[in-house]
């Protein structure tokens, strides 16, 4: 065999290796592409808490990374949704910045339309800010720190009270009316929760 040929073969080997190397890195949400079905399905589960905890969110979620440098979920959807779900913030800027250890395996696609399956996937820019409403205030958004038995105490009247996933204002006191988060009364709001709860 041509030795002019071995050596190529050999060089072109090492590169591949050398370039296809899975690398140890920290991405971006907002930099994700994510596979809409998954993402989903991890969103349904983390708000019926059916899916993983999430303490166990520190694992490097799995990224391969293009050709044009798109940078495609392949594993961690569960991970990244349990993470929102227990972020205090009611800014979807701070969910969108929220960065995950990762595992990067580049792969010679060019871009999405080459990748297999391509038609799948999202940004989950987008698909964040078409959840907004319901990640940030209806469904999933509870702070650790508030997911605990009498937490609140309310600062004007010292009512104590159970954090409930389903209650858009946790932090209104439902005595006083007094809003333990924005430091004022809410008259407004705790004749609307009156309302609903026959109170």
């Amino acid at each position: 065999m041509n030795i002019r040929k071995l050596i190529r073969e050999e060089l072109q080997f090492i590169f591949n290796e050398t370039i296809n190397k899975p690398i140890k890195s920290e991405v971006k949400l907002s930099d994700l592409y994510v596979e809409s079905d998954n993402i989903l399905d991890a969103y349904f589960k983390a708000k019926n808490n059916l899916g993983p905890s999430s303490r166990s969110t520190d694992k490097p979620l799995a990224v391969t990374k293009l050709l044009d440098d798109s940078l495609i979920l392949m594993d961690g959807h569960h991970r990244i949704v349990d993470k929102i779900k227990y972020l205090d913030t009611d800014n979807i800027d701070d969910i969108l910045n929220l960065k995950f250890g990762a595992i990067i395996t580049p792969e010679n696609y060019e871009d999405l339309e080459d990748f297999p399956d391509g038609e799948y996937y999202i940004p989950l820019f987008d698909w964040i800010y078409d959840m907004k409403e319901q990640v940030l205030i209806e469904d999933i958004n509870v702070p650790i720190k508030e997911n605990k038995s009498k937490d609140i105490t309310c600062k004007n009247c010292d009512w104590e009270w159970d954090i409930e996933i389903d209650d858009k204002n946790p932090h209104l006191c439902h005595k006083c009316g007094f809003d333990n988060k924005k430091d004022e009364f809410d008259y407004k709001e705790l004749n609307n929760w009156k309302a609903e709860n026959n109170h």
